[in-house]
């Protein structure tokens, strides 16, 4: 009787356990952004708007950066419908990291529209894309995931070092750690040697976390504080071109 109570209360633990590791931590922080500008890349949906949700409760000003101009919108609708702040300004913005001159556009349009930047979220991402390649001749995934949150962030340093204190945020995944870090010695072959979309994901996830952490070097000496945030498995529109 002992062994299967035992078993049980083992069996009861490991599952508890489970629930807190996928659960994730909860923040507790309280800190108000009022005025404070920041960038989030992605907003219409998933992580991207329930970051921008949460940011506007605490005041700051939203770019809600968007390859579509009417999704864009609709999050910032919801976002202003629920957000118990008031006087919430909100600015949706036309953002394609599957083009570099519309990166470039994009940050140009910001430079004459703010003074600084408090902070940039780069979560925008694909996963599991059907291979192809952008009008640039770059991989998909691997242009959307890494070169083009790479060529915005550079695009926008100079705003960001002009904010008393910034943060970059790159969205990562556990994906990068199936990625031997030698598989980036062909990441300009990906369109011919990965063909494994899930791979090309991890790969690109792994380009942008060695990424974060060379310019977190490259940073030390200015008020840019950049980090790469893992969110755990999030159901979200990303898993649209997945298998189920």
């Amino acid at each position: 009787m002992w062994k299967y109570i035992a078993g049980s209360v083992v069996a009861g633990s490991v599952a508890y356990g489970l629930v807190k590791y996928f659960a994730g931590g909860v923040c507790h922080c309280t800190a108000r952004l009022d005025g404070q500008v920041v960038v989030i890349t992605g907003a219409n949906s998933g992580i991207g708007k329930a970051l921008g949700l949460e940011l506007a409760q605490r005041g700051a000003t939203l770019v809600l950066a968007c390859r579509s101009i009417n999704k864009g919108l609709e999050a910032k609708k919801y976002i202003l419908k629920y957000s118990k702040s008031k006087n919430i300004k909100i600015f949706v913005k036309e953002l394609d990291l599957c083009k570099i001159s519309s990166i470039v556009k994009f940050a140009e349009t910001l430079k004459t529209e703010f003074t600084e930047i408090y902070a940039l979220v780069n979560n925008a991402g694909v996963f599991y894309h059907p291979q192809d390649l952008t009008e640039d001749g770059f991989e998909i995934t691997l242009q959307t995931n890494y070169l083009g949150p790479f060529i915005l962030t550079h695009h926008l340093l100079d705003l960001l070092k002009r904010s008393v204190h910034a943060r970059i945020v790159n969205i990562s995944s556990e994906a990068h750690r199936l990625v031997n870090v030698y598989d980036l010695n062909a990441v300009t072959k990906c369109q011919t040697e990965f063909r494994d979309n899930f791979i090309a994901y991890g790969v690109s996830k792994l380009a942008l976390n060695l990424f974060t952490k060379e310019l977190s070097q490259k940073l030390l000496s200015t008020n840019v504080i950049i980090n790469a945030a893992n969110p755990g498995n999030v159901e979200t529109s990303i898993f649209r071109n997945f298998p189920r």
